[in-house]
């Protein structure tokens, strides 16, 4: 996985849990964080795409959101795949 890439799954897994812990769950950034068993510094690292979270803080996510990991993947390479397109 190439650095564009790498920024491009960070951006995209900081929008969606940043969208379903406000709109969906109505959580603020603290509450987030002790629900997932997470530091507040990672939540904030993570919604300001900071670098792509471990698989162990995916599955965490998962849990607790109510995600599809398998469907952000489907939606990041289709728009990987419509990028590289486009160029």
């Amino acid at each position: 996985m190439n650095k564009e890439e790498q920024k491009y799954i960070a951006q995209y897994v900081g929008k969606q849990v940043r969208l379903i812990r406000t709109i969906e769950k109505g959580r603020s950034q603290e509450k987030f964080a002790e629900d997932v068993d997470l530091s507040m510094s990672q939540i904030v690292q993570m919604e300001g795409a900071g670098k792509v979270p471990r698989m162990d803080t995916l599955v965490k996510l998962r849990q607790h959101l109510n995600v599809s990991i398998d469907q952000w993947i489907d939606e990041i390479l289709a728009e990987s795949d419509k990028s590289q397109a486009d160029e």
